[in-house]
């Protein structure tokens, strides 16, 4: 068998790396090496190709219309690199964390889904060891924060995403500017930490720097210069870049700091058009100069890993890690997520004044009048029954829209390691997130409820409003996975909905009946007893005659309305059919007034619509087409949407883990896979 330490002794081999957008050239590679052991640094000046070039690295490079990717990326042993085993740690620019878990717990909730096979005291030794290291111990038990919420600094956060990155038997860390955000101090720190780490585990260290001061330039142990065009200026022992660029003609000034000066020295003046003439030459000049003796370079770099390659060939490269039980999976995820909802007492305390406030304002202004059991009731009955459900469906929308988009890059980044999977992260918010977002629509739909008279019973109308803002999250779910960004989110999740409540909201013109010449006189006037009078007690034949001629004006109002809505255009009628407003809204209605008689007060009757004089709820609902729903329908039809949300928000996200792709599976033809591959054979001969 092999020792540990030789099974870690893999580098990085890249070959023919080319990335275009369109036209655009962003980075052209030819041939380069990352050696174990080793800490390489990259840099140059900005859009040089830094952080592209580490993606490429990575094995994780993000889809943008119009980009073209060629080139072949490999272990040393030949194998392929894979982001998903767990032994590749990737640290981007974001630093992207739950705000409402501290730091302790940050790096716990890290240690359980990395190190599943790691027992918890031994955990708790690494997480104690990073955060002494990383000077991070003042603050273990600070919030995190982020955006609204206050929480450590920009640099503790960076030194945070670290110290995450740090996590577990580590064979290659890809670092894309580590130091950015820190003083000198903590970044001449951290840079002093990864060459350690490089040195001590035997292992590839590759960063990105923003012009290095001088005493960590001297902790580099390779450099790697970048042009703006994306070709490479130098490539090599940092030691000795200044040596060769001396010999090119360029001697960097005494008393520089050569980190400084190399960037200086492949970079183009902005604004003066024709120092930036001289510096186009200056810079071509020195890619020319490295482009001649990269051949023989690369040549002896593939002789070396060829020995690499005879002495690891028999072992199986990285290997996947093994996970932990799906149960415990979901446990931990269901914490997670339990904290970053309950401790925010601010979004919460907002929540629950909106929804007591909401309810106040709508029973002031709208329940005026919809006491008692009366035709009068009616519009303030439905007016009450529609504007709670549009509340209530927007707000648990947003929150969820905008919950969704906080977590989505640690999500991402989580799930591109292969942590855990779509459904279980699906699930465990749902287990987290539902109970609370129905319990702040119930409490708004009691306090409605305790304002106004409502004949339908309490569980029902809290279950309904409850069931509705469950809907609701799960369609800001299913937008938030499906969509490329969070604020694309934010602005597709209301549109969509504004299009649900145009859709689902009832007209008070109503529908015609399927007879409409049996609408030309009133139901009333056919079936209204010989004893019903006039405010002096005789019968009013007036009255008999203006209701007829209202009869009749209505049928035609509502026979127009239905060539309207049978005119809409099918993918309307067929988008209808997912509101969840509209399943709420008949639900409700049905509670509310099936079975349900008024009394006969024609003074007080509502003079519009669908809703005028009628004598019982049974007709309200026919003259609002809804004479053949059922509140049971409606229910079943909002446990479906839940459902579909659900599997859609799984589907979504499993889909959006496709959007970074693996350089070895971009070549465009199996041509060009072919050559690649036998590029890679030649160079090793």
């Amino acid at each position: 068998g092999r020792s540990s330490g030789e099974e870690q002794a893999l580098g990085i081999v890249w070959q023919d790396i080319e990335v275009k957008i369109g036209n655009r050239e962003i980075l052209q590679l030819k041939h380069g090496v990352a050696h174990p052991g080793r800490l390489l640094g990259i840099v140059g000046p900005s859009g040089c190709g830094k952080t592209t070039l580490l993606n490429c690295l990575a094995q994780s490079v993000p889809k943008v219309c119009g980009q073209r990717l060629k080139g072949d990326v490999r272990l040393t042993n030949g194998k392929r690199l894979d982001l998903n085993s767990g032994d590749i740690a990737f640290m981007s620019q974001d630093d992207s964390f739950f705000s409402m878990l501290t730091v302790r717990e940050t790096l716990e909730m890290a240690a359980e889904l990395q190190l599943p096979s790691v027992a918890q005291p031994q955990r708790a030794g690494i997480v104690d060891n990073l955060l002494e290291s990383l000077s991070l111990i003042h603050v273990q038990h600070n919030f995190v924060g982020g955006g609204r919420e206050r929480g450590i600094s920009g640099g503790e956060r960076r030194r945070l995403s670290l110290a995450r990155e740090l996590l577990g038997n580590l064979k290659i860390l890809i670092a894309d500017e580590p130091t950015s955000g820190l003083d000198t101090f903590q970044a001449e720190h951290v840079v002093r930490i990864l060459r350690k780490l490089a040195k001590h585990k035997r292992i590839v260290v590759a960063v990105t720097l923003h012009q290095p001061r001088s005493s960590v330039w001297h902790m580099l142990d390779e450099i790697l210069v970048l042009t703006p065009n994306g070709k490479v200026a130098y490539h090599g022992p940092a030691n000795k870049a200044i040596l060769y660029f001396k010999r090119l003609g360029f001697r960097c000034p005494l008393f520089m700091n050569p980190g400084e000066f190399l960037v200086d020295l492949v970079s183009l003046d902005p604004n003066d058009p024709i120092q930036r003439v001289r510096d186009l030459a200056r810079v071509e000049k020195i890619e020319q100069a490295f482009k001649k003796m990269c051949e023989e370079r690369a040549k002896l770099a593939a002789r070396r890993n060829g020995d690499e390659m005879d002495a690891s060939s028999a072992h199986a490269g990285i290997r996947r890690p093994r996970k932990s039980p799906f149960w415990k999976r979901i446990g931990l995820l269901l914490k997670r997520a339990y904290k970053q909802n309950s401790r925010d007492r601010f979004v919460n305390g907002v929540r629950v004044l909106s929804c007591i406030g909401l309810a106040k304002v709508y029973g002031a202004v709208l329940g005026v009048g919809s006491e008692g059991a009366s035709a009068a009731s009616l519009p303030g009955k439905i007016s009450l029954i529609t504007f709670g459900v549009i509340s209530m469906a927007q707000l648990s929308l947003i929150k969820t829209l905008d919950l969704f988009g906080r977590e989505r890059e640690t999500v991402a980044r989580e799930r591109m390691r292969g942590q855990y999977s779509a459904w279980e992260y699906v699930f465990s918010k749902v287990i987290a997130e539902l109970p609370l977002d129905c319990g702040y629509s119930c409490l708004f739909a009691y306090t409605l409820y305790t304002d106004c008279q409502f004949h339908t019973p309490l569980m029902p109308f809290l279950g309904m409003h409850g069931l509705l803002s469950a809907v609701s999250a799960s369609l800001g779910f299913a937008i938030g996975a499906a969509s490329p960004s969070s604020d694309c989110a934010l602005i597709t999740g209301p549109t969509l909905m504004v299009v649900y409540m145009v859709l689902g909201v009832l007209n008070p013109s109503g529908v015609p009946s399927p007879s409409p010449s049996s609408q030309c006189t009133s139901p009333e006037s056919k079936s209204r007893p010989r004893n019903d009078l006039s405010l002096d007690g005789t019968a009013s034949r007036g009255d008999e005659k203006r209701e007829t001629w209202s009869w009749r004006k209505l049928s035609i109002a509502r026979e127009r309305r239905a060539k309207e809505i049978q005119n809409y255009p099918s993918p309307l009628q067929t988008l209808k059919l997912f509101s969840p407003i509209k399943w709420t809204i008949e639900g409700m209605l049905c509670l509310e007034f099936k079975g349900l008689e008024f009394s006969r007060d024609f003074r007080s009757a509502p003079q519009m619509g669908a809703i005028a004089l009628v004598n019982s709820g049974d007709q309200a609902l026919k003259a609002l087409g809804l004479s053949d729903q059922t509140t049971r329908n409606c229910v079943r039809a909002m446990f479906a949407l839940l459902s579909s949300n659900l599997i859609f928000s799984v589907l979504a996200l499993h889909a959006n883990s496709q959007r970074r792709v693996s350089l070895c599976h971009a070549l465009d033809s199996p041509t060009e896979r072919v050559n690649a591959s036998s590029s890679r054979r030649s160079s090793s001969k």
